[in-house]
């Protein structure tokens, strides 16, 4: 019995260890982190505004992809409904 109860202990004790050994210093830190997030040019992206225009044109010519699953997953509404929109501009 305190043979069983003593490889517990010795077993749990290894565990421990072996779980600190694990958790060392391998995570980024917060300030290494946020370096490779930023862009290194830092140009202004697109206005709100611009997203949302460009969304009304993509509806509106039905520039949208469809994804819903199936064979025909990833062709475009344009393409399956070419009577529901209107011919791209040229």
């Amino acid at each position: 019995m305190k043979s069983a109860y003593a490889s517990a202990i010795v077993l749990t004790l290894s565990a421990l260890a072996a779980g600190q050994a694990f958790a060392g210093n391998s995570a980024p830190r917060y300030d290494e982190t946020i370096a490779v997030n930023v862009p290194a040019d830092s140009t202004p992206g697109k206005t709100r505004e611009q997203v949302r225009a460009e969304l009304a044109e993509a509806q509106r010519t039905g520039n949208i992809v469809f994804n819903i699953g199936g064979d025909k997953s990833g062709t475009k509404l344009n393409q399956l409904y070419p009577t529901s929109y209107q011919a791209p501009r040229s």
